[in-house]
């Protein structure tokens, strides 16, 4: 049996058999995040749909509100399929010692690896993980990006490990 509801969304009076508190105006303009989910209900990349940014990109990954962020993500996904022994194009090894400051990605190949051993963990059980976090750098400034980026700032970490941390700087 319908009943008179008035909506959290407009105000207006409006006749529901359920339980819905909208109506259907706002149920159709409820906000959405970018991957075309209703705020709230998106979980693609951990969205969430309010992780959204004015410039309609997840605030985390946005290049705008945070320059620098995509570049040390990508460089980490290089890292990984370079440690799993995929093989990788030239510009991507050219990316990689650039901003890992390494003389020959032997160097840096070994640290990690010397990092996977000494912990004893698999390659494809864990995420390559900054010491000294991405929020505790200005990335907007080339050199503290590429400070951050720096090969010596880089370990491999369990996931479980890596997730419940956060962005927590343990020396």
């Amino acid at each position: 049996m319908p009943k008179e509801k008035e909506c959290k969304g407009c105000s207006v009076i409006f006749m529901s058999s359920f339980n819905r508190v909208r109506c259907e105006k706002c149920k159709i303009d409820k906000p959405k995040c970018p991957h075309g989910t209703h705020k709230g209900r998106c979980k693609i990349d951990g969205c969430f749909g309010n992780e959204i940014c004015e410039h309609k990109e997840h605030k985390q990954k946005c290049s705008i509100c945070k320059p620098g962020v995509k570049e040390a993500d990508k460089l980490n996904a290089c890292i990984i399929s370079f440690m799993k022994g995929k093989k990788i194009m030239e510009k991507t090894k050219l990316f990689i010692l650039e901003y890992t400051s390494v003389s020959s990605l032997d160097v840096l190949y070994s640290h990690l690896n010397k990092n996977l051993i000494e912990n004893k963990i698999s390659i494809d059980k864990c995420q390559l993980d900054h010491i000294k976090p991405k929020s505790q750098f200005n990335l907007k400034n080339r050199d503290e990006l590429l400070e951050c980026c720096h090969y010596t700032n880089l370990e491999f970490i369990e996931e479980f490990k890596n997730l419940s941390k956060g962005s927590k700087w343990t020396n």
